[in-house]
């Protein structure tokens, strides 16, 4: 073990040894601004051109601002802080290094910066983990940028997420095989991609458009985070934390916040194809984003089709094993469209609305054998999907500096599916499956100051709402009803935050600059499950160039409602195996499925962060996190195996003996198809010894610690030239205790699960119209121990490669060559030739893939 750990850690660490070398060889030099006095939001998109700096702030936020002219040679901090000098705005660094523009009336010390600068470092603004206008957060916020994912080559949000480190690619994701590794919830059932933080489970971690909830997708508690097309995306906010207390069920692991470009101006329409060398997985896209803004508001619409064509078996090496027309990525196509309105109505108050609509399909296919045909010996899976979201939203601005707003959702996730077994000469079997998911959803809030405290002006954000969520699941099979259940839930809410600056910089401590906690409470009121209150603390400090957070929350998840409602199965069982301690001819009972008894899961997570910015190498922001999370009443049955069960005292809980006819009864009538017969005798109530309900239960435990690392430097090394070094790695350990009294278990490192520890490395030149960038992606290896011999699966790592040229101001030229180097996965056991031979949830079929794109704008 410790030799495989210190192997990952510097198969990691290299990827960050490159970025810090080559950051401690640079040094930051001044460039040249011809910027005339006009109006801010101009000089802003101006000084971001010359400077290379990304920028993000909002219209209102700059609107009847007008900057100073300027000329001559300067630092970006100080050419920006020349042209916010009497705004009343300042700007500060997210974790990634975008600036983002804020109001200087924050709870912050935003006087005091580097050198007088005017260009505040001391704290990140975040949209995502704090309800409170420029709290700093006290756990990391990982920003990824439009213009981050253009040079990563990403053409949705899908592939953004999986590029994190700090995510797992299994449960529902293009590309994973159904039911790998035992788990059921592995499966690309619809053709979306979910966040999976920490491989927690997608139903872990909550996803947001511009902090309002999307509606679930297929059977899981999660969002389809490629609904959004990615044009109309200004950057995706992911807090690496637990945050029921501010945002409710789901937010275990942490949550993402997909902020839309509000203040566009102009058309720009796009076209991109790609393909792989190996064959296959061809990719067709087109977009077209149009926006416009006005005094007092403005409108963003955008429009993506994309289509990915099919991978078979037959077109790569490493499984020449399965049935050459088993398809390993499916065909996915998908129309995607967005619409986000704002508009100031008065000046106190401000309206908003952003409606999202997906229509997608996806084809998958399968054969049952080597030799035969699949339409002799086979099936195929046809999925239809379609989704909307409407989220209209009023601002109120108060007086005292205090803000209220009131927000509703409204939305859908419909998703069809039709399977076909093919069994020649028998006629094929055709099954359908549809999940329709509705979400409604009404909140209000207000946020404003409190009393004034050494540090500063106190905080406070208080609201409340009401959210509804159900799931209508049918399934059918040559007509005959599968399963079916229509249900929902309603929950009433209720929460607060705080913040209390302590220090601030004009109190002149030696020991500290800035020192400041929050606290949040939340009440949650289910109608059909238990209520749940979630509180969460945090303390965040600064000495000069040294930033310390703490967080420590406790979070949980609403049973989904397929763990709640599927249907219930009922077998008679022959009990044998016990020598005599049971009669001649003894039956037991199984019971399995939903079970409308859960209580919610729940977890207890702290994260500990420092941050470093030295003096000395302006634009190098260093952070390192540790984290632990405590995930227990986690929903499973508690039997993988019946072996053994009416003699382990373990299952006593979940067994029932002698039972009455009253009790079996009970047990057959909430069955769909009664008692269903696993013997070959006739069933006789009196032979029957034991009840085992293995329904869904909140009985498993889990545990999730690691560490997190990230590093960047920004060189700008002449006016038209700048490089941009990056790299992260996150190491992960977790182990899961099925039921109390079992052994614990260990998960991450083992196939079909997390690897213990990815890394990702990047640098990003900028000259003139050109930009250049790569990135290198280290996937850690894992370990099969599925047989007695236990195998090891070999780390991946790929290198990516793009570039951009403009070649005019209005036409962008881009191509990407992804895997270069085509890194494959290796094989693992598999017992069928249905099973894909290599772990599809961490390793990709796609290879090397080559693409081009052209974008022009008006």
């Amino acid at each position: 073990m410790t030799i495989r750990i210190t192997r990952n850690i510097r198969a990691g660490a290299s990827a960050l040894a490159i970025a810090l070398g080559l950051a401690a060889a640079a040094q930051a030099q001044d460039r040249t601004y011809s910027i005339p006095a006009e109006p801010l939001a101009s000089s802003l998109r101006q000084f971001a051109r010359v400077s290379g700096e990304q920028i993000v702030f909002t219209d209102a936020l700059v609107r009847g601002k007008t900057a100073p002219a300027l000329q001559g040679a300067f630092s970006s901090d100080v050419a920006l802080a020349r042209l916010l000098a009497g705004t009343g705005l300042v700007a500060r660094r997210s974790e990634n290094g975008t600036l983002m523009i804020m109001r200087a009336d924050g709870p912050q010390d935003l006087a005091a910066d580097q050198g007088g600068s005017g260009v505040a470092r001391v704290e990140d603004i975040v949209v995502t983990g704090s309800r409170i206008r420029g709290a700093p957060p006290s756990a990391p916020v990982i920003t990824v940028t439009n213009e981050d994912m253009k040079n990563a080559g990403q053409s949705d949000l899908g592939e953004a997420i999986r590029s994190l480190t700090q995510n797992y690619n299994g449960g529902q994701n293009p590309g994973v095989a159904a039911s790998q590794g035992g788990n059921p919830f592995n499966a690309d059932l619809t053709g979306a991609s979910f966040l999976n933080l920490r491989g927690m489970g997608a139903d872990a971690t909550l996803t947001l458009l511009n902090g309002n909830r999307l509606s679930y997708n297929g059977v899981n508690a999660a969002a389809d985070i490629s609904a959004i097309p990615a044009a109309a995306v200004s950057r995706i906010e992911i807090l690496t934390d637990g945050a029921s207390a501010l945002y409710g069920s789901d937010a275990v692991a942490g949550v993402a916040n997909v902020i839309l470009r509000r203040d566009y101006d102009g058309v720009t329409a796009s076209a991109r194809y790609g393909d792989t060398t190996d064959g296959g997985g061809a990719q067709h896209q087109y977009n077209v984003v149009g926006g416009r803004t006005w005094t007092g508001g403005g409108v963003l619409a955008a429009y993506d089709y994309f289509k990915s064509e099919p991978i078979f078996a037959a077109q790569r090496a490493y499984t020449e094993a399965m049935p050459p027309e088993s398809v390993l990525y499916a065909e996915n196509m998908r129309h995607s469209a967005i619409l986000s309105l704002t508009q100031q109505l008065t000046s106190a108050i401000k309206t908003s609305l952003d409606v999202t609509y997906k229509n997608g399909h996806k084809l998958s296919q399968n054969a049952f054998s080597v030799t035969t045909p699949l339409l002799l010996n086979g099936y195929v899976t046809s999925t239809d999907v379609e989704a909307l979201t409407i989220a209209p939203r009023v601002e109120l601005q108060l007086p005292g500096d205090w803000t209220s707003f009131v927000a509703a959702t409204y939305g859908f996730d419909n998703a069809a599916i039709t399977g076909t077994n093919y069994y020649a000469p028998s006629t094929p079997t055709v099954s359908t499956t549809d999940y329709d998911n509705r979400s409604r959803s009404l909140e209000v809030g207000g946020e404003g100051p409190l009393a004034t405290v050494p540090g500063g002006r106190s905080r406070l954000a208080l609201g409340a709402g009401y959210r509804t969520t159900g799931l209508d699941a049918l399934t059918q099979s040559n007509s005959a009803i599968i399963q079916a259940f229509d249900d929902g839930l309603d929950n009433y809410f209720a929460y607060g935050e705080v913040f209390v600056p302590l220090v601030s910089p004009e109190m002149k401590l030696p020991f500290a600059d800035n020192l400041s906690i929050t606290g949040a409470l939340r009440y949650e009121n289910y109608t059909a499950i238990e209520d749940v209150v979630t509180p969460k603390v945090g303390i965040s400090y600064r000495l000069s160039d040294i930033r310390l957070k703490a967080s420590w929350g406790r979070s949980f998840h609403a049973p989904t409602f397929y763990q709640l409602y599927s249907n219930q199965t009922t077998l008679l069982r022959a009990v044998s195996g016990y020598g005599s301690t049971f009669p001649t001819g003894a039956t037991y009972i199984s019971v399995s499925g939903g079970n409308s008894d859960l209580k919610p899961e729940r977890s207890e997570n702290l994260t500990l962060t420092a941050e470093y910015s030295p003096p000395f190498l302006d634009g190098l922001d260093v952070s390192l996190s540790v984290f632990s999370v405590d995930y227990k009443d986690r929903i499973t049955a508690p039997l993988t195996s019946y072996t053994g069960v009416l003699t382990n005292p373990l299952y006593a809980d979940i067994t029932i003996f002698s039972p009455t006819v009253t009790q079996i009864g009970s047990y057959v009538s909430n069955s769909a198809f009664g008692l269903q017969s696993l013997i070959n005798a006739a069933y006789d109530p009196a032979k029957v010894v034991a009840i085992v309900d293995n329904r869904n239960r909140n009985v498993a435990r889990e545990n999730y610690r690691g560490v997190d690392a990230s590093v960047r430097y920004r060189f700008l090394a002449e006016e038209d030239r700048s490089l941009t070094l990056s790299g992260s790695a996150s190491y992960l350990e977790s182990e899961q205790e099925l039921k109390e009294g079992l052994s614990t278990v260990g998960l991450a490192g083992n196939v079909f699960r997390s690897p213990h520890l990815r890394a990702r490395s990047g640098a990003v030149l900028q000259q003139g119209n050109l930009t250049l960038a790569a990135y290198a992606s280290y996937i850690g290896g894992t370990t099969d121990r599925r047989r007695s011999t236990q195998l090891h699966v070999s780390s991946v790592t790929t290198l990516d490669l793009t570039g951009h040229l403009k070649i005019r101001d209005d036409v962008d030229f881009s191509f990407s060559a992804l895997n270069v180097f085509n890194a494959r996965p290796e094989n693992v056991y598999t017992s069928s030739v249905l099973s894909a031979p290599y772990d599809t949830t961490n390793y990709s079929a796609i290879g090397r893939f080559l693409g081009v794109s052209i974008t022009k704008s008006w």
